[in-house]
């Protein structure tokens, strides 16, 4: 009985698993919009930018947010999912890229970094200390990747922000609004069932 129970674990677990398959390449993705989104977030008044991959095998989606434009301080989310959407509750992953510049420098520390988001001017969500990506070289140059993970009610409050701050520790950081407006894609997407079958 052991034998059959560890077998049917492993069985689900490889079922799900995204580490298996593979990528079939990213794609931009035109975002359109459903009467969930729209309920959620009101009527779409413009796109964003949001580019998706799915892998063959492992039946999983995975979304980006973004266009990697280059700045002092940028922000993407990240996605994945079985299937090919529509997914419930997205809690998309946020990625932070912070320098170079003097700021930057804060997260050189030996501990991890404290980071709030500030939604509207009124809403403080305090994620807590984060994962900070390992920089090499020197601290005039320093880049800081920072990512941190939310619940699906922060994510729903971003994508209906209109301006967000990142506070990591006492050092403030506005979110392009470009960036902003390509996470409400991504959540749009996510949430509707418009993703071409692959």
């Amino acid at each position: 009985m052991r034998i059959v129970a560890s077998f049917l674990v492993t069985v689900s677990i490889l079922g799900v698993c995204p580490c298996f398959g593979q990528w079939q390449g990213r794609k931009s993705v035109r975002v359109r919009s459903c009467p969930l989104a729209d309920s959620l977030l009101g009527p779409m008044r413009e796109g964003g930018s949001v580019q998706e991959n799915y892998k063959v095998g492992a039946d999983t989606t995975s979304l980006w947010s973004g266009t990697g434009v280059r700045g002092a301080f940028r922000f993407h989310a990240s996605l994945l999912f079985p299937g090919r959407g529509p997914t419930s509750f997205p809690a998309p992953d946020l990625n932070f890229i912070v320098g170079p510049g003097p700021e930057a420098r804060i997260f050189l520390a030996e501990r991890n970094p404290d980071l709030t988001l500030v939604v509207d001017d009124s809403i403080r969500i305090h994620v807590g200390p984060t994962l900070v990506g390992q920089y090499r070289g020197p601290a005039s140059a320093a880049m800081a990747p920072v990512t941190a993970q939310i619940l699906p009610v922060w994510a729903l409050a971003l994508a209906r922000a209109t301006n967000v701050k990142v506070l990591v520790d006492s050092v403030a950081f506005e979110v392009p609004a470009r960036d902003l407006r390509d996470y409400t894609a991504l959540y749009r997407v996510a949430v509707c069932d418009t993703l071409p079958m692959r």
